[in-house]
């Protein structure tokens, strides 16, 4: 028998069903996008922590002369500084940039190149993690790591020929810590 109570229980159960079926939906869609999430933010965090360790081993492309990234960036703002205050006097009505932009933009840089290359890799997959890791570090290490880039198209201050041992390394970051301590202003 069907009484005016099990009607409106009917009645409400066939408006709210829409309503259960697209939150339930939604609540699925939520649950898949937090888990997708936490994996990507995983796998970052763990791609980026095997680009700083690699960075701080000496690069294996030869014409870095066994430097880590982090001394060849610490040789980069060395000479950058020198130029960009040598540039500095021979233009003193201009606004260079200063080796900070070509540091913090080598960094950026080096970090975009190398998501994309480990994205390439990871969709190409050669393998085992150590045969992925290994293939990004070489294709990371094959572009021109800290060299001749310049956001400035006008002076160059970023551009530099020459990159020393790390032997030579200590040597040199004397000479450039005598020469700024010599450029200090009374």
């Amino acid at each position: 028998m069907v009484t005016a109570k099990g009607l409106a229980k009917a009645a409400k159960n066939v408006l709210l069903a829409p309503f259960r079926a697209g939150m339930t939906l939604w609540l699925r869609s939520m649950q898949v996008l937090l888990y997708a999430s936490v994996i990507v933010a995983l796998l970052s965090v763990a791609l980026l922590g095997h680009m700083a360790w690699h960075a701080s081993h000496p690069l294996e492309n030869p014409r870095y002369k066994g430097l880590t990234y982090w001394q060849l960036l610490k040789w980069e703002k060395m000479v950058t500084d020198r130029q960009t205050t040598a540039w500095n006097r021979a233009h003193p009505n201009l606004n260079p940039d200063s080796w900070q932009a070509c540091v913090f933009a080598e960094v950026g840089a080096g970090a975009a190149m190398y998501a994309m290359t480990a994205r390439y890799y990871l969709l190409h997959w050669p393998g085992s993690v150590p045969d992925y890791l290994h293939a990004v570090d070489k294709t990371w290490e094959k572009y021109g790591v800290g060299l001749g880039y310049s956001p400035s198209a006008s002076a160059d201050p970023c551009v530099y020929h020459y990159i020393p041992t790390p032997e030579e390394l200590p040597k040199l970051e004397a000479e450039y810590n005598a020469w700024k301590a010599s450029q200090v202003k009374p």
